[in-house]
């Protein structure tokens, strides 16, 4: 069954139109999901197009292919006057029913140039928990914070969360004038798995793995966000007990140079391997025994998800959404945040048990595959639409 919009062109002048508007199309949970969305949406009531407000990416060439539109603004900083100049002309000239937005910068000039250019219905999706948007810290400084606050209170608009631990932290920070509906990020379980392109022998060899070599893996951004620095001393931990044991880091980002550094002062650094940007995710996934996540916070953690769509048993802290689609010795397990000696203890044991992450990876393939499908994200944003199109 093709999965791709049928022809926008012919049939888009009586559907309503949704324009996404987001920083890049380059990888990340939001960007993924974008892609994941428009590859699986076939007849759809509306017609969608993305606005870039920096730049194309990774998924860029398979929006386009599944008839979906992209404009690039070609902002330069997040100051650029003239690449906002823009980007109100993109919005202006398509003439949006709803304009929907996604990521922090785009949710705060999103709301303003849609009410410049005419569009009065604004969506904002909340892609993580309150760390990353209100609070001031590692991730924001508390101008930033107080900025991104301050805009969403003085340009209201609809909000859905990707957890209910997200939307609890949009209440508490912008109150409960704005409505809000949790809308679970989602995985295409059938493409993710159609693009494992090598076994798991294959690929431990051209990682120079032997068969028997307890591979452990993180895929997330290389921030601090996603904790590879506390992985890492947890990492130290097992190799202690677990010596020929290999970590994989896949992914890019800002605090990759300090995670090299602290990496040369384990007792085995040639064990871990930074694999950086990869677009073989999938593979590699599928050649590891355990995936680890040590995130700080996280919205809802599609890394994991999509681990468990391919049946690999997934640790993860019990922070943010993730408790939401990870039940504890049922589809995954879960840690307490900050515990890095029994995230260690984990990983060990969850390794030396075969039945066990063969009961889990099973029993997590079978929920991500009934309640977190690709199918049932498209269709509760489409039924979102109906009803803000309504009122």
């Amino acid at each position: 069954m093709s999965r791709s919009c049928r022809n926008q062109a012919t049939k888009g002048k009586t559907r309503p139109r949704v324009l996404h508007l987001i920083h890049t199309l380059d990888r990340g949970g939001a960007e993924q999901l974008l892609a994941s969305w428009f590859n699986w949406v076939q007849d759809s009531d509306f017609q969608y197009e993305v606005c870039c407000l920096f730049s194309g990416g990774v998924h860029e060439d398979s929006i386009r292919k599944a008839n979906v539109p992209v404009h690039i603004a070609g902002l330069k900083s997040p100051y650029d006057l003239i690449g906002l100049g823009r980007a109100a002309r993109i919005i202006a000239r398509r003439r949006p029913d709803i304009v929907h937005t996604h990521l922090r910068y785009s949710d705060l000039v999103g709301p303003p140039l849609s009410l410049l250019t005419g569009c009065r219905r604004v969506l904002t999706t909340i892609h993580n928990t309150a760390p990353h948007y209100f609070e001031p810290g590692i991730a924001l400084s508390r101008f930033e914070a107080a900025t991104y606050k301050s805009i969403s209170k003085l340009f209201p608009r609809y909000y859905t969360a990707i957890s209910q631990a997200v939307a609890e932290d949009i209440k508490l920070h912008l109150g409960n004038n704005s409505p809000i509906w949790v809308v679970y990020n989602a995985v295409d379980c059938e493409r993710l798995r159609a693009t494992v392109d090598r076994d798991r022998s294959r690929v431990r060899q051209e990682l120079s793995l032997a068969e028997d070599t307890p591979v452990y893996i993180c895929v997330g951004r290389l921030e601090y966000q996603k904790g590879q620095h506390k992985l890492l001393e947890a990492f130290d931990l097992v190799l202690r007990r677990q010596p020929q044991a290999v970590l994989l880091l896949v992914g890019e980002g800002s605090a990759r140079p300090a995670l090299e550094q602290q990496t040369a002062q384990l007792s085995r650094k040639e064990n871990v391997r930074f694999l950086g940007k990869r677009s073989d995710v999938p593979a590699l996934l599928n050649a590891a025994d355990v995936f680890v996540s040590a995130a700080i916070y996280e919205g809802f953690g599609i890394a994991l998800a999509e681990a468990m769509a391919l049946g690999v048993p997934v640790i993860s802290p019990r922070v943010g959404g993730i408790p939401e689609f990870i039940e504890n010795n049922v589809t995954g397990v879960l840690t307490q945040p900050g515990d890095w000696e029994a995230l260690a203890q984990q990983m060990l044991e969850l390794h030396n048990d075969e039945p066990r992450r063969r009961r889990l990876a099973k029993a997590a393939c079978r929920y991500i595959e009934t309640n977190f499908h690709i199918s049932r994200m498209v269709e509760a944003y489409e039924e979102i639409y109906r009803h803000i199109l309504q009122e």
